[in-house]
């Protein structure tokens, strides 16, 4: 690889993890903000982001700079600042997609306990069932009495 390509494929890849950290900033105030519309929005620009960070040109770049240091001492401290300016840039972003996961997952769980809450008591957990010794019990392993007292 020249110099001059690693150099453009570099700010192509720092421009691209920018990008995505924007984004995954901006996905983050949709969330809070409840607002499906502009979270559904960002998604199409996210997976435009993530796919041309996943383009077979970029990840070879990406797999070549990880995996040899000689490649960056030929290019410079520039270059070697550059990468490790994109390295940490993803790293954030990875975090900042973990933190988006963790908010959509606990505002899943509230809207389960909402409709939980709105389908009412679990009527099998209320019934009163005979067990198999012929006494009055209640289901989910709690005991009752009979109508007769302790048997």
């Amino acid at each position: 690889m020249t110099s001059g390509s690693l150099s453009s494929a570099l700010e192509h890849i720092a421009e691209l993890s920018r990008s995505l950290e924007a984004l995954l900033l901006e996905e983050f105030e949709a969330l809070k903000a409840s607002d499906l519309e502009a979270f559904e929005h960002l998604q199409s620009k996210k997976l435009a982001c993530m796919t041309q960070l996943g383009d077979p040109h970029t990840l070879e770049v990406i797999q070549l700079l990880q995996d040899s240091n000689e490649v960056l001492t030929r290019e410079g401290a520039e270059a070697a600042a550059q990468w490790q300016n994109i390295s940490d840039q993803l790293a954030d972003c990875k975090d900042l997609h973990k933190r988006n996961e963790i908010l959509i997952s606990r505002k899943l769980d509230t809207v389960r306990v909402a409709l939980e809450a709105l389908k009412g008591p679990d009527v099998q957990s209320s019934v009163d069932t005979y067990d198999r010794l012929g006494r009055l019990g209640r289901l989910g392993g709690r005991r009752g009495r009979g109508i007769l007292g302790k048997v």
